[in-house]
């Protein structure tokens, strides 16, 4: 069986390629970092970069493959729509004509729960949940948008999966808690709302686990959507505490109103479109809600149609991530340049 990756040289992507690798399979790798690349195909893999907007590139990547795992896309809480819609919208859009022209036997297409967000607290969302009328931003927008594409293409006679794991963490994780842990150290970080909500989170191992049960599990229905967690929910606040405390960093005591934050986030978001578009703000409204929210989803899709049963915990993958966090700050910090104290 050959596999193809899209996103390869990203967080969920490169991992999903590490272990299809270990495993055997064929894999087919696309992305845009050629050094990542490199990496994956002294694993095994073919890599092949590509970008999502070239219709005619991602066609040829098609071409030959039985299953595709599209987790390539632009993941960002800042950026113009416009650039969503290409990468996120339009290269789907490429992915789902390129499986349809190439008689792929399935296509796993990895989503975002972000869809379900609307700043107000959430707990145990299913799949059939109604969505809000505006999404909170633009990559939600063109997520949403882009599970449409596949629909279409399941219209047409595709066969398709619809994955949307919720706040992906773990060893490489470059997005969520890297940021959380700057502001910790920093002394930026102040707890937002309440202080009560719950966090949904989905260890990166466990968000393989699901990919691989998504290639091979019965379709029932083409299009069908999982929520993919943990499936353990964690009080939010307690737990950056318990990180603080294990990295020496402060623990949080300023509390700032929700309301009040997601104020301040829309005023900065405000002055950063008119004065330095292409720059992200340090904190935006999205940001804020998921500091301030609760968001958790049901699996039990998942658990009885895929046969998903979440092998990590969130705290026990907190205590992988950290292990992982600090060999690469003290990697940093030994591979840094000493002062010359001899002139």
């Amino acid at each position: 069986m050959t596999i193809l990756i899209t996103g390869a040289t990203g967080f969920l992507g490169g991992a999903l390629t590490r272990r299809l690798c270990k495993d055997g399979y064929q894999v087919r790798a696309s992305g845009r970092d050629q050094v990542q690349g490199a990496q994956l195909a002294a694993l095994g893999a073919e890599f092949i970069p590509a970008d999502l907007r070239d219709a005619e590139a991602v066609h040829s990547l098609c071409e030959g493959v039985n299953v595709i795992i599209h987790a390539g896309a632009l993941s960002s809480l800042w950026g113009k729509r416009e650039l969503f819609w290409a990468c996120n919208v339009t290269g789907t859009r490429h992915i789902v004509e390129g499986a349809l022209k190439h008689q792929v036997s399935r296509l796993v297409h990895i989503s975002s729960p972000s869809v379900y967000f609307d700043f107000q607290d959430a707990e145990n969302l299913d799949e059939d949940a109604p969505l809000p009328h505006r999404f909170v931003n633009e990559y939600t927008a063109s997520k949403h948008a882009a599970e449409g594409v596949v629909l279409e293409g399941c219209e047409q006679g595709l066969q398709a999966l619809i994955l949307r794991p919720r706040a992906l963490f773990g060893p490489g994780d470059t997005a969520i808690f890297p940021r959380i842990l700057r502001a910790l150290a920093s002394k930026r970080l102040k707890i937002i709302g309440s202080g009560q909500n719950l966090a949904d989170l989905t260890y990166i191992d466990n968000a393989v686990d699901a990919c691989l049960l998504a290639m091979t599990a019965p379709i029932t229905q083409s299009g069908r959507i999982y929520n993919i967690t943990d499936g353990d929910p964690t009080p939010l606040w307690p737990l950056l505490n318990q990180i603080a405390h294990e990295l020496g960093y402060p623990t949080p005591t300023r509390r700032v109103p929700l309301r009040v934050a997601r104020f301040a986030a829309r005023l900065l978001e405000s002055i950063h479109r008119l004065v330095c578009p292409q720059r992200e703000p340090i904190f935006t409204e999205y940001s804020v809600g998921i500091l301030g929210c609760s968001l958790t989803l049901d699996i039990s899709r998942a658990r009885h149609e895929l046969g998903y049963q979440p092998q990590v915990k969130s705290r026990e993958g907190i205590h992988h991530f950290l292990q992982w966090w600090i060999e690469q700050e003290l990697s940093h910090s030994n591979s840094a340049p000493s002062e010359d104290h001899s002139r």
